[in-house]
């Protein structure tokens, strides 16, 4: 059995005039996950940093690339945190500068002080064309003590293929971090998170950022979510525990990794394995 204790935050928006407050209320927040082996935030949980050094009256979407200015301060908060707490921390998501370029990246914290990092490959339109915020292409597995996990950053859920390559190269939990301005946007994600849950028959963490950076037009919306493959030995409708929406807090649920193998081997339906038994098919479908 590797049972593993989860953790999603309900990350609330607001404008920080200063680092040390944007520090405060992640602690706050970051306490009620007590006992949890792995914690989640939601993308661009860091957007209230703006704030400091912008007035929001006059902000503009590509001003988001001046949160770089707080990414490091950012890392060692967290890198803090997750020793001190004895947890696996995703971070949710933070403006990256490289090369020149700007990234959606997911910085991940380890218990030993050990960082990883996912910078988003498939980016919402209005990342890539009002934010200035640059794609990137690479794949990437975190093996921990108990499992192995996949990073998918909000849209990335759309986009089956992306969650199939984290599934085929052996993650048992996908960790979404989201943000999404609507409620259609949340429903999008959620639904997404959900089947990608069924047909890769695993466990999706969701984390939604809520609240607002007034007066800047900045809206969060909706609630975070662990879910799960809707068959044995997981609940039927597919939700292991969610949610207020639309309220700061944590969820929190206790999981058992190897029954995701149970589910694959006896489950009613069985799509991991057939979809690798038919891919064949597939490839020439595509051509």
């Amino acid at each position: 059995m590797r049972k593993l204790r989860i953790s999603a935050t309900q990350f609330k928006l607001s404008p920080y005039k200063k680092f040390e407050s944007f520090r405060n209320s992640v602690i706050k927040l970051t306490s009620k996950s007590k006992n949890a082996d792995f914690l989640i935030f939601g993308e661009w949980f860091t957007l209230g940093l703006l704030a400091i050094d912008t007035n929001l009256t006059k902000a503009r979407y590509s001003d988001i690339k001046k949160i770089v200015k707080y990414t490091d301060d950012y890392i060692e908060l967290f890198s803090k945190l997750a020793k001190e707490r004895d947890q696996f921390i995703v971070g949710g998501t933070v403006v990256e500068e490289y090369n020149g370029k700007y990234y959606d990246t997911c910085f991940m914290f380890d218990r030993n002080g050990k960082i990883y990092k996912h910078r988003k490959t498939h980016l919402f339109p209005l990342e890539r064309e009002k934010w200035g915020m640059s794609e990137h292409n690479n794949l990437n597995i975190i093996k921990t003590e108990n499992t192995k996990i996949g990073i998918c950053i909000c849209y990335e859920s759309q986009i089956p293929e992306y969650v199939r390559a984290l599934t085929m190269n052996g993650a048992e939990i996908i960790f979404c971090p989201s943000f999404t301005l609507t409620k259609a946007g949340y429903y999008r994600i959620r639904h997404a998170c959900e089947a990608r849950s069924v047909e890769n028959q695993l466990i999706t963490v969701m984390s939604s950022v809520i609240g607002s950076l007034s007066p800047m037009k900045m809206r969060g919306i909706g609630r975070s979510a662990i879910l799960s493959p809707c068959d044995k030995p997981w609940p039927s409708n597919g939700i292991i525990t969610e949610g207020i929406m639309n309220k700061e807090m944590i969820i929190t649920a206790e999981i058992d990794i190897d029954d995701i193998y149970i589910t694959r081997e006896k489950g009613a339906a069985r799509p991991h394995k057939d979809r690798i038994r038919k891919s064949v098919l597939y490839n020439k479908w595509y051509q």
